[in-house]
């Protein structure tokens, strides 16, 4: 789906009435649930343009709001997702793999750092930084995980 914004093809795309671009998590999720899925893992995207704390807050607001009206479970962490994992478990993993122990995860001056050296994407990308499909091809590499449109991209490149 395409949050916020109907764009391109995704302004043809309906399922019962309801148009697919332009919904916001908490609309997303009872499609998902029409659709007859068991779990769905919102998504919120970044603002480079805001602040970190502007970005955390509207994505803890879409979330919250998802959590609300959805009757199915909703997992946001891609860890607990792909792998099975509870949350402590998963921020383990993920901090080990990072090199950082589990507080520094939540400390963005540092993760900032973090994302930079492992070129997984940072807020404020500049000249030369992973962005997009890089950045995602780098987290699923070092976190050994499967991401739907890495492996996709995958496959529709033959690489």
């Amino acid at each position: 789906m395409a949050g916020e914004f109907v764009l391109g093809m995704h302004g043809d795309l309906f399922i019962d009435g309801d148009r697919l671009a332009g919904m916001y998590p908490h609309k997303q999720v009872k499609v998902a649930e029409k659709a007859g899925v068991t779990i769905f893992g919102p998504v919120c995207n970044t603002n480079t343009s805001k602040s970190t704390p502007w970005n955390v807050s509207r994505a803890v607001t879409y979330m919250k709001a998802c959590c609300e009206v959805g009757n199915i479970p909703i997992h946001v962490n891609r860890m607990q997702i792909a792998c099975g994992m509870k949350i402590d478990e998963a921020k383990k993993h993920v901090a080990d793999k990072l090199k950082v122990s589990v507080m520094e995860l939540t400390d963005p001056i540092i993760m900032n750092e973090v994302r930079e050296d492992w070129g997984l994407g940072v807020l404020h990308p500049h000249a030369g930084s992973p962005k997009c499909m890089e950045a995602k091809f780098n987290i699923a590499g070092l976190l050994d995980i499967d991401i739907n449109c890495v492996r996709r991209f995958r496959e529709k490149a033959s690489i």
